[in-house]
């Protein structure tokens, strides 16, 4: 999509075109949205929004997912979609920075805090979502939305949004997509050498195996997981290589050193000592017999 499709596609609410721009994704994926708000030139909010021509069929799925990049600004992220004449709003938090994709269930969504007396009962369903008709971004001014002070100080007035890779997703199999990520991640930051080659190919294979389920979109929950499982109990089974300090078993080979040598140094203290004793021994022998034969000259005279 160039920037005249995108324009074409999106239109503006309580702000100027200008004010939502294409820009280079930060994810890498090609061009993302970009809302550049400013509550000094748009009071109390801004969005914007696409119309589908014939309603959409999103009941296969049970929420939605995006990518979204915020520098964290207490104000109110809105996504609204109009469902069966009924409009469902959902709000993922601002007030942290994020920079990562979103999932948020269709659960999560309920009837916009505007909508009718008869339509705030209604559940964004399966039946509901076989119709849907609009789909909206908004940031509303979390001064005008909030009572309570953010947490990180002063909202600011003006900023930046970044929005992209908007689609419907199967909750559970996106968290285990994530899941299978940060098992992924965890391994490609281990170190070859730091591991016996047996052990460090065990965790290749696994490896391999997590990156092809993952890449593959026809994946079920169940193989996602079990390749998650198998990853981290390879990683769990990585044995370090013995250090120059160490044996092929982990001893100490300074440790059985020392043994060894202060057993060689007790063994020569006992060695003297036992020379010593048999000196003494022999030198009592030599003088006893000195006695003897003295003795003896004498009883001849």
């Amino acid at each position: 999509m160039d920037e005249t499709d995108f324009k074409q596609t999106w239109a503006p609410n309580n702000a100027d075109s200008s004010a939502f721009q294409l820009v280079e994704s930060p994810a890498g994926t090609g061009k993302a949205m970009q809302i550049n708000y400013d509550f000094n030139v748009s009071p109390g909010y801004m969005g914007v929004g696409r119309g589908f021509p014939s309603a959409e069929d999103w009941s296969a799925f049970d929420g939605m997912s995006l990518y979204v990049k915020s520098e964290g600004n207490g104000h109110k992220f809105v996504l609204q979609l109009s469902a069966g004449g009924v409009t469902f709003e959902a709000y993922p938090s601002l007030d942290a920075a994020v920079d990562g994709t979103l999932t948020i269930p269709f659960s999560e969504f309920s009837p916009a805090s505007w909508e009718s007396a008869e339509h705030q009962t209604a559940t964004l369903d399966a039946n509901l979502l076989r119709n849907i008709s609009r789909f909206s971004i908004y940031l509303n001014d979390g001064d005008v939305e909030y009572t309570e002070p953010w947490s990180g100080g002063a909202r600011p007035r003006s900023g930046t949004l970044i929005v992209d890779s908007i689609r419907c997703v199967n909750v559970a199999a996106e968290q285990a997509r994530a899941a299978l990520q940060a098992v992924i991640d965890q391994a490609a930051a281990l170190n070859q050498n730091d591991y016996t080659a047996e052990s460090w190919e065990r965790l290749q294979t696994a490896l391999q195996n997590a990156k092809r389920q993952l890449d593959d979109e026809s994946s079920s929950i169940e193989m996602l997981q079990t390749a998650a499982t198998q990853l981290q109990d390879a990683i769990k089974a990585l044995q370090p290589v013995a250090s120059d300090d160490e044996d092929e078993h982990g001893e100490s080979v300074k440790d059985e050193e020392a043994i060894n040598h202060a057993t060689e140094e007790s063994g020569l203290a006992r060695t003297g000592t036992a020379v010593t004793v048999v000196a003494l021994a022999m030198l009592l022998l030599i003088a006893v017999g000195s006695i003897v034969a003295l003795g003896r000259r004498r009883v001849r005279r």
